[in-house]
């Protein structure tokens, strides 16, 4: 990242932030709305008011920082994800009818049709 323009992203959260950008819970949500739409994604020129939704619409590496995020959490064991996506262990036998895995020690933990 260029030095210069980190120094000013810097400057933007003691100003903005005073110091500090939350990110746990919903005043971590709300210094990424205010973010998202300070950064200009609070117009609604894809999904209305919704400033997140605006700037994960422009911005698909965003979301797939979030897809590898939520992966890694499935992943881990006894993961309340894994159990709320309902994925349970499969044979490799079963593999043909699925389009994405998950694998683990060389077994398929998960598939997605």
């Amino acid at each position: 990242m260029n030095k210069d323009i980190d120094q000013l992203f810097e400057a933007y959260i003691a100003e903005e932030f005073r110091g500090y950008f939350r990110t746990e819970g919903t005043n971590g949500v709300r210094n990424l709305e205010r973010l998202c739409a300070d950064l200009g994604y609070g117009k609604g020129e894809f999904i209305g008011q919704h400033y997140i939704a605006n700037f994960l619409a422009d911005n698909p590496a965003a979301i797939e920082l979030l897809f590898d995020y939520i992966r890694e959490g499935v992943c881990k064991p006894r993961s309340q994800w894994a159990d709320a996506l309902d994925l349970q262990s499969f044979d490799k036998e079963d593999a043909d009818e699925y389009n994405e895995f998950i694998v683990e020690d060389d077994v398929i933990i998960a598939a997605v049709n």
